[in-house]
């Protein structure tokens, strides 16, 4: 018996309805999120400051109105480490996934709901890192008035991030696709929507800030921050796509055994995986 992956779109237009109820969920969590104080973070602020100290062995303790704070490493978990525009990202390409693939309606809702618990959770474990990257790295100085601190600091933030956000999104379709076998290791929707994560992630972090004018305050720091945000994650978009390449030249490699009384080429045997 062999095993197929469907091919479809990454939308459909019966499924609209879905999709507005992600939009609405994102855009919700953004709002929140722009406004919020610290003691309103406190469900995701809370649980990374418990991961971090269990793995550091670093006290945090809370502060109203800053969040939680290393007294003896200086360090504090303030909004802006909360990860939230990380959670709407990684909730967006999930829900997304899922939807593309499941065609009843409880599996729909189900999934929506797992999306965002698993973003959750996603996002609480890739803050930990990202913050236990940063004690002790946050003295760094390599003696260069351009790569400060500062700039480690936001540079590693970039890459942590982004980086968690290719990976959850390799793993929400291999989830969804059950897939893990190595012989169907790629399918056309993770082949063709290689850079789904650069432009959700993309149009969260810069494309919402931008409609909002927020570059007005500081252009030049905003400037910064945008060339680095595109530069880094475009990077990493250019290595996932050629490693998603790779994968699919692999498999195809390992059906074209699969096949040894058959002289098909690239393009028969392409067809034959991927054809529903």
């Amino acid at each position: 018996m062999q095993t197929q992956v469907r091919s479809y779109n990454f939308v459909r237009s019966d499924q609209i309805i879905y999709y507005l109820i992600v939009l609405m969920i994102a855009l919700g969590l953004k709002f929140h999120y722009s406004r919020a104080s610290s003691d309103a973070l406190e469900w995701i602020l809370k649980p990374t400051a418990g991961l971090c100290q269990f793995i550091t062995s670093v006290e945090f303790e809370p502060e109203s109105g800053s969040g939680y704070i290393s007294r003896a490493r200086r360090i504090i978990i303030a909004p802006s480490c909360a990860g939230v525009n990380f959670m709407i990202a990684a909730f967006v390409l999930a829900a997304f996934t899922g939807l593309n693939s499941f065609r009843k309606t409880r599996h729909k809702i189900f999934w929506l709901a797992g999306s965002l618990a698993l973003a959750y959770l996603a996002t609480i474990m890739v803050n930990a890192l990202r913050i236990i990257i940063a004690i002790y790295t946050i003295k760094a100085d390599l003696g260069q008035t351009w790569l400060n601190p500062e700039r480690i600091h936001r540079f590693e933030g970039i890459v942590v991030y982004f980086l968690s956000l290719v990976v959850f999104y390799w793993l929400t379709q291999k989830i969804v696709t059950g897939r893990f076998n190595i012989k169907y290791k790629i399918n056309n929707m993770c082949l063709n929507n290689s850079w789904m994560p650069f432009l959700i992630y993309g149009a969260i972090v810069l494309g919402i800030p931008l409609i909002k004018r927020a570059w007005q305050n500081n252009p030049d720091r905003f400037m910064e921050h945008f060339l680095t945000v595109i530069g880094v994650s475009f990077l990493i978009s250019v290595l996932f796509y050629f490693v998603q390449r790779g994968c699919r030249s692999h498999d195809i490699s390992l059906r074209k055994d699969c096949y040894p009384k058959k002289q098909m080429n690239r393009d028969q045997i392409a067809k034959d995986i991927y054809t529903p």
